[in-house]
């Protein structure tokens, strides 16, 4: 078209040549060729703030520059949440890249609107978790969340609550947020690998939970489903010993039912292929061999496993039922 013939002359010719026939068009015409200009030499001709905005609303930065930095963070900040999710970042940056996310924020710009910028998000966040946490990180990790722009709660997010759960807890003992506190919680929530480093305060972070929220249905179901949820141990056997302390500390039957349940509910979002059961029999079959193992040291988490392990032995019946059926 004419358009993309004027293009493709105005992105090659020199400056002096661009800057006299760009002064004979229009503006609405200079508004629709600038977010397909490329050139780096016309921000002096960029005189109004709608020609600023055709112009970097499009653009995208490839190598760090101030000026490119401050006109994106002004005009189209998802292109430097691009840019730094895909380049190394170091301690230096995080400023940078702090105003860019509190740019979009401001702006009420929803990052599922740009193609992957979801993915790029999340991308960027797990990069910043892993520089370094801070409380700043974490809760435009939670506003990104509740806008629904990211899925499930990044690490910045669950070092968050592990070190602040009264933060749980008022949402829980609150009527008007307890209920979604508790599926945001119950359904989603895993420790962070740091709560395994320190039992003291694994321990208190579940003592808060099962002491101060008043629905104590709802705190020993909580508790329970993060501790289904848990990592193996040192020893390969799941759960970890700081999880089996607390199971073997509370003797809880809610909490119990709900270790269930979390397991269940985690293995069940996993992905598998359905074949004749066998698979579903070592596993069942490793459960029952780890219950024994730790039967004396952890008696209720072993009857725990061993009902574990009786789910996955149902779970392959089924397979080898539905491995049998000739659907032809």
């Amino acid at each position: 078209s004419k358009y993309q013939i004027l293009l493709a002359v105005l992105n090659i010719i020199n400056y002096d040549e661009f800057n006299i026939i760009f002064a004979t068009l229009s503006d609405p015409l200079k508004l629709k060729l600038l977010p397909s200009i490329y050139r780096v030499d016309i921000f002096a001709l960029l005189d109004s703030a709608d020609k600023e905005q055709a112009y970097w609303g499009s653009k995208y930065m490839h190598r760090y520059d101030s000026v490119s930095y401050q006109k994106l963070l002004q005009y189209n900040p998802m292109s430097l949440v691009r840019y730094y999710a895909s380049t190394d970042i170091i301690r230096d940056n995080v400023d940078d890249i702090l105003c860019a996310l509190r740019r979009l924020i401001e702006l009420n710009i929803d990052v599922r609107r740009d193609q992957n910028g979801s993915y790029y998000l999340k991308k960027l966040f797990n990069k910043l978790d892993e520089l370094s946490y801070s409380d700043d990180i974490a809760q435009l990790e939670f506003d990104f969340y509740k806008r629904k722009q990211i899925a499930g709660f990044l690490e910045g997010m669950e070092r968050y609550y592990f070190y602040n759960p009264n933060q749980i807890i008022e949402a829980l003992n609150n009527e008007a947020t307890k209920h979604a506190m508790y599926f945001d919680i119950a359904y989603s929530f895993e420790l962070p690998a740091i709560a395994y480093d320190d039992f003291v305060k694994f321990e208190f972070f579940f003592d808060s939970l099962t002491s101060t929220c008043t629905d104590k249905d709802y705190a020993y179901g909580i508790a329970g489903q993060i501790l289904g949820r848990s990592i193996v141990g040192s020893d390969s056997i799941f759960p970890h010993e700081f999880a089996r302390q607390i199971i073997e500390k509370y003797k809880s039957e809610k909490l119990n039912r709900d270790f269930i349940i979390g397991r269940s509910n985690k293995t069940g979002m996993q992905m598998r292929a359905v074949g004749d059961g066998s698979d579903q029999m070592d596993i069942a079959s490793k459960l029952k061999d780890d219950a024994n193992r730790i039967c004396l040291q952890y008696p209720v988490t072993a009857q725990l496993l061993h009902k574990l392990s009786e789910e996955h032995v149902r779970e392959a019946s089924m397979d080898r039922v539905w491995s049998e059926i000739d659907f032809d």
